[in-house]
């Protein structure tokens, strides 16, 4: 499971409050919503501003040059393309986000390892067994967020699981007294 991501573009918050309020699937995915909060949040301003300050310009003035010189656009479609890329990438962890909320099925799950990164507000990276009624499964994670923070080996977690492929999609909880009561 990769969530990396969630945290950074303000989605964590959503995702848990979502599955809160509607704890079986399917669950309304607020696509909208969540591209609000990720464009909103503090990465996805220094993104945006990055494609729109610095790329945007750069591709113009290319563009420009183009008109007497056709060498330009050398530059100029690789940083057109740049700029678009950068303007949509906010917009993928929200429809990332907004699947696994829809789709994804509450499970329990015992870590078995953790690896945490010295920087940051907390990163882990390890192993966990997922419980699922179908049948459990080990399956690499790296999460972050505060969530991740003090996640160690022995600990029973909440995860969001997608049914069909038997992947985790998203740690709701780190324990019993952080999680909501979904029974």
């Amino acid at each position: 499971m990769r969530q990396a991501g969630f945290w950074e573009f303000g989605l964590d918050r959503a995702i848990r409050e979502t599955v809160r309020a509607t704890p079986a699937p399917p669950r309304p995915a607020a696509f909208g919503r969540l591209a609000r909060l990720s464009y909103g949040s503090g990465s996805g301003k220094v993104v945006v501003g990055l494609a729109l300050m610095l790329c945007l310009p750069l591709a113009a003035i290319e563009f420009w040059g183009s008109l007497s010189d056709p060498g330009h656009l050398v530059i100029a479609f690789p940083s057109a393309a740049f700029t678009a890329l950068l303007l949509i990438a906010p917009a993928l962890p929200a429809r990332r986000a907004a699947q696994a909320v829809h789709r994804g099925v509450i499970a329990e799950a015992s870590v078995l390892e953790a690896r945490h990164a010295e920087q940051g507000i907390g990163t882990a990276a390890g192993r966990w067994r997922v419980s699922h009624p179908s049948g459990g499964f080990d399956e690499s994670f790296a999460v972050d967020g505060p969530v991740a923070a003090d996640l160690r080996a022995g600990d029973r977690v909440r995860v969001l699981i997608d049914p069909y492929r038997h992947e985790g999609l998203f740690l709701l909880s780190r324990d019993e007294t952080e999680a909501p009561s979904f029974d």
